[in-house]
C-alpha cells in the first residue's frame, strides 16, 4: 500500500514538473531565429512597390517570403525621436532575402537571447523593416480583386522594451502556407527610442513628432505601408488584421484608440495584452520632486542623469539647476548626440527581469487620446470600432 501510494505521489511531482519544465524551456531556449542567413532569390516572388522592386525567397514550406523590406527611413541622427518618414524609393531590386536588424535593445532572457547579451545592448537604429510570408503564386497568377487574401499584420511583444519580428516563434510562413493568407511581422523602435517625451525635442515641430509615441508611429506607418503596397504581393488593403501578445496586444489596443490608425486595419486580435492604463505626459517629462511628479526614469531626470555622468553637474540637484539653464536647443543636440548604447545604459535597471522601466503609451493628444481609454472605449463613435477578439 505505501508504495501504491509513493507512486502516485512520484506521477504527481512529474506532472506537476513537466509544465514547469516545458515553460522553463520555452523561456530560456533560443531557438534559430528566422532569416538570420541570406536566401537565394527566386524570380517568381519579384514584386512592384511604391517604392521599387524586390524579390524574396522560397522557403521550407515552399511558400514565398520577403524580409527586411524598409516601410520607413531609418529613425537615426536628427530623425531619432520623430515620426518615422515613408521609405526613400530604390533604382535597383532590392533583395528582401534576410533579415534587417532588429531595434535597439538589451539582451534579455525574456526574449530567448544567449546568456551572453544579457543586459548587453544589441540591435541597430536602423531597424524599421518588415516581413512577408504568402502562398507561392507565379508572377502572373498574383491574386486581384476578389480573389485576393485576407492580411494578418503581426506585433510583437517583449514589454515594449525587447522582442523582434524575425524571432523564431514569429515566423508566420506555417500561418500563410495552412490557411492562405498573407502575414506581415514587423519590427518596430523599442524602449527610450520608442518612447521618450521632453519638451525641449522638436520644439514646434508637428504633434506627430512631439508626442514621444515613437514605437506606435512605426505600426501606424507600417499598417499605411501595408494599405498602399500589399496587393502587389496578393494581399486585400480592405481586409486587414491586426494581432499581438503581450505588449504587442497592448499596442494593438491603443491603435483601437488612436485617430491615426482610422481606417488602417479591419479587425483585431488581442492576446493577453489588454491595457487601460496610459502615461500622463507630466510622468514622462517632469522631474520626480515636481508638483506633479515624474517617474524615476522620465525624460528630465534621464538628462540629469546624463549631465552628471559626463561631469557637467556634481549631483541631482546641480544637475536640475543646469538642465532648467539649457536652451531647447541645447537640450536637443546634447541628446541627439548621444549613442544609442549610452542611452540604453543611462536607464535605472530595476524593472522586471532586470529591464529598466520606461514611461511609454504617452496620452499626448495626437497620437494617443489624452483622456482615460476606459472613456475613450465607452463610445464606439470615439475610437476605431473594428471587430476585435479579446484573450
Amino acid at each position: 500500500m505505501l508504495g501504491k501510494i509513493i507512486k502516485i505521489v512520484l506521477v504527481g511531482i512529474v506532472l506537476l514538473a513537466l509544465p514547469i519544465v516545458y515553460f522553463g524551456y520555452q523561456f530560456y531556449h533560443t531557438g534559430e531565429d528566422y532569416g538570420l542567413s541570406r536566401q537565394l532569390a527566386d524570380t517568381t516572388t519579384k514584386r512592384t512597390t511604391a517604392y521599387g522592386e524586390v524579390v524574396g525567397f522560397i522557403d521550407e514550406n515552399s511558400s514565398h517570403t520577403w524580409m527586411g523590406i524598409p516601410y520607413a527611413q531609418a529613425p537615426v541622427g536628427e530623425l531619432r525621436w520623430r515620426a518615422p518618414l515613408k521609405p526613400q524609393p530604390w533604382d535597383d531590386i532590392y533583395e528582401a532575402l534576410q533579415a534587417g536588424d532588429f531595434c535597439k535593445q538589451f539582451g534579455s532572457q525574456m526574449e530567448s537571447r544567449p546568456p551572453s547579451e544579457w543586459g548587453t545592448p544589441i540591435g541597430s537604429e536602423d531597424c524599421l523593416k518588415l516581413n512577408i510570408f504568402a502562398p507561392a503564386f507565379a508572377t502572373g497568377a498574383v491574386p486581384k480583386g476578389d480573389s485576393r487574401l485576407p492580411v494578418m499584420v503581426y506585433v510583437h511583444g517583449g514589454g515594449n522594451m525587447v522582442g523582434y519580428a524575425n524571432q523564431f516563434k514569429y515566423s508566420g510562413t506555417q500561418l500563410a502556407h495552412t490557411h492562405n493568407v498573407i502575414v506581415v511581422t514587423f519590427n518596430y523602435r523599442l524602449g527610450p527610442f520608442g518612447w521618450f517625451s521632453h519638451p525641449a525635442l522638436n520644439n514646434g515641430g508637428s504633434a506627430e513628432d512631439q508626442s514621444g509615441n515613437y514605437g506606435n508611429l512605426d505600426s501606424i506607418r507600417a499598417l499605411a505601408w501595408v494599405q498602399n503596397n500589399i496587393e502587389a504581393f496578393g494581399g486585400n488593403p480592405d481586409n486587414v488584421t491586426l494581432f499581438g501578445e503581450s505588449a504587442g496586444g497592448m499596442n494593438t489596443f491603443v491603435l483601437l484608440a488612436s485617430p491615426l490608425a482610422e481606417g488602417l486595419f479591419h479587425k483585431a486580435i488581442i492576446q493577453s495584452g489588454i491595457t487601460t492604463k496610459t502615461t500622463p505626459l507630466s510622468e514622462a517629462q517632469n522631474y520626480v520632486n515636481s508638483a506633479e511628479p515624474g517617474d524615476k526614469n522620465s525624460s528630465r531626470e534621464i538628462v540629469s542623469s546624463f549631465l552628471v555622468a559626463d561631469g557637467l553637474a556634481g549631483d541631482r540637484q546641480e544637475a536640475t539647476e543646469v538642465q532648467n539653464g539649457m536652451s531647447n536647443a541645447e537640450i536637443s543636440t546634447y541628446l541627439r548626440a548621444k549613442s544609442a548604447d549610452d542611452l540604453l545604459t543611462i536607464y535605472d535597471f530595476s524593472g522586471v527581469l532586470g529591464l529598466p522601466s520606461v514611461p511609454q503609451l504617452l496620452a499626448d493628444g495626437a497620437v494617443i487620446p489624452s483622456r482615460k481609454l476606459i472613456q475613450v472605449f465607452s463610445n464606439s463613435a470615439d475610437y476605431n470600432a473594428v471587430p476585435t477578439i479579446l484573450g
